[in-house]
């Protein structure tokens, strides 16, 4: 792992799991690492165990309504005052708001902003895209190919009522991505 002595590396459902392991390799790499749970308080106190006390903070937040997650997000931005990397382990995609290039700018102008970051977080979202329209494009040629729906569900790995519902579509259904989740941070 490249060296992240003293950025600030901030990893959500860091108690367990793959963040547990992500916030353990940050804190072991050098980072300020800043560890948030949300119910498991035992578990990201043994994460935090073995990384310095003056390297690291626990934040603890339900992700469940935009108060609790702009509490969350100004908490870990005003630890440093920054966010060098940000790993979204708990609130899917939810923490990610789609942003165009006015959007890039103003977040990244913002407390705490940084321009790469939120760069990547649309380059992010521009693969997600991809991603499913390869999907999409995969179930129809099957399904072109004459594959019943069970077969298409077996060889992608998707339910049966997901790909019901792709199929009635002519191209892959829109997230609703400019609607506000409950998990989201004002930005």
């Amino acid at each position: 792992m490249e060296a992240l002595t003293g950025k600030v590396v901030f990893v959500t459902g860091a108690s367990k799991g793959i963040g547990a392991a992500i916030a353990r390799a940050a804190g072991a790499a050098g980072a300020f690492t800043i560890i948030h749970y949300a119910n498991d308080k035992a578990g990201a106190e043994e994460v935090a165990a073995n990384i310095p006390a003056d390297r690291r903070i626990i934040l603890q937040a339900g992700l469940h309504t935009n108060a609790a997650a702009a509490k969350l997000w100004a908490d870990a931005v005003g630890w440093k005052g920054r966010i060098d990397v940000f790993v979204n382990n708990a609130g899917g995609r939810a923490l990610l708001r789609e942003a165009n290039d006015e959007g890039v700018a103003a977040i990244a102008s913002g407390p705490g902003g940084r321009r790469d970051v939120v760069e990547h977080r649309c380059l992010t979202r521009q693969a997600h895209r991809r991603s499913r329209q390869a999907i999409f494009d995969q179930i129809h040629s099957l399904r072109e190919a004459g594959n019943s729906i069970g077969d298409i569900a077996r060889q992608t790995g998707f339910g049966s009522r997901t790909i019901r519902k792709w199929l009635k579509f002519d191209a892959p259904p829109e997230r609703r991505a400019m609607a506000l989740k409950p998990c989201s941070p004002p930005l």
